[in-house]
């Protein structure tokens, strides 16, 4: 079985909880790349839990300080 977007953010945020420090603030979640129909979205776990990307094969990917060209392509593509 696949592991899903939301399952691997709660993942996530329960380590962190456990170790007593702050989950990422952004994630940059992909399914289906490469496909005719992909789905792009980044924002916070919150928002990216209740993305609806439909079926398997999923992305998650949490990045660190963002090039500008980076974070305009975040806001013109993945809704960020």
């Amino acid at each position: 079985r696949c592991m899903r977007i939301p399952e691997a953010i709660e993942i996530i945020e329960e380590m962190a909880e456990r170790r007593g420090v702050e989950p990422p603030a952004l994630y940059v979640g992909i399914a289906r790349a490469g496909s005719e129909h992909p789905v792009v979205a980044a924002g916070s776990g919150s928002k990216l839990k209740e993305t609806d990307f439909g079926p398997p094969l999923h992305v998650l990917a949490v990045p660190a300080d963002l090039h500008p060209v980076e974070r305009e392509y975040l806001e013109t593509f993945a809704g960020l």
